[in-house]
């Protein structure tokens, strides 16, 4: 995908492109960080609407417990790919679950067996022992440090100099003027981000989603 930009990096394009302030007498990376962080959690929204992640993961060793109806899922989880049980304690293969869903009045046994996933809930008709599970998932994107050593999406760092560059205008300097410039690059360059990972969780669940708010600025 080409060169990787720090978040150092996203506000030195911000100066040099968008504020006319190349030598940071004004915009310094911490008047700029907060408005960077603010436009990458507007890219990771309309990520997620599109079903983009950052990348797979997997963990062993969720437990659920006997009649418990809900997998509990690690604090990066964004949505899963693969899901497989196993006894609580043994060293057996895992078997793999079905995504599916089931009959409300479904007769449990000592498997699991299914999983649905609905409003950022794993279900499964529960069972009469404790499950051992292994899980498959797409991660959310990490959240930003204040170091600026962070590395963002590939191909973001353009949306998110514009974006953050937009904030500034209409917050910092009431410039609303550059603010809608900045703000419809960054559109333009968000439709190519999309364009470019679409197809990047095509092997994963459908998604059923919920309300999603308007691009604001």
């Amino acid at each position: 995908m080409g060169k990787t930009f720090t978040v150092s990096e996203v506000m030195q394009i911000m100066r040099d492109s968008y504020l006319n302030d190349s030598s940071a007498s004004i915009y310094t990376n911490a008047k700029l960080l907060p408005k960077v962080k603010l436009a990458y959690m507007s890219l990771e929204t309309e990520l997620q609407k599109h079903e983009i992640a950052c990348g797979q993961a997997t963990v062993e060793g969720l437990l659920v417990l006997a009649g418990q109806k809900v997998i509990p899922t690690p604090g990066d989880f964004l949505f899963p790919v693969a899901l497989f049980e196993r006894n609580q304690g043994s060293t057996d293969r895992y078997d793999e679950m079905v995504y599916k869903r089931w009959n409300p009045d479904i007769s449990i046994s000592t498997q699991l067996g299914y999983f649905d996933f609905l409003g950022d809930v794993i279900h499964t008709p529960g069972a009469t022992t404790n499950r051992e599970i292994k899980m498959q998932y797409y991660k959310l994107f990490p959240a930003l440090s204040d170091t600026g050593n962070d590395f963002v999406l590939a191909k973001a760092e353009q949306y998110l100099a514009s974006r953050a560059s937009a904030l500034v205008h209409s917050f910092s300097v009431q410039n609303m003027e550059l603010a809608g410039i900045c703000k419809q690059e960054a559109e333009d360059n968000l439709e190519q981000i999309l364009q470019i990972y679409i197809h990047r969780n095509q092997a994963a669940p459908v998604r059923r989603k919920g309300y999603s708010p308007p691009y604001r600025y």
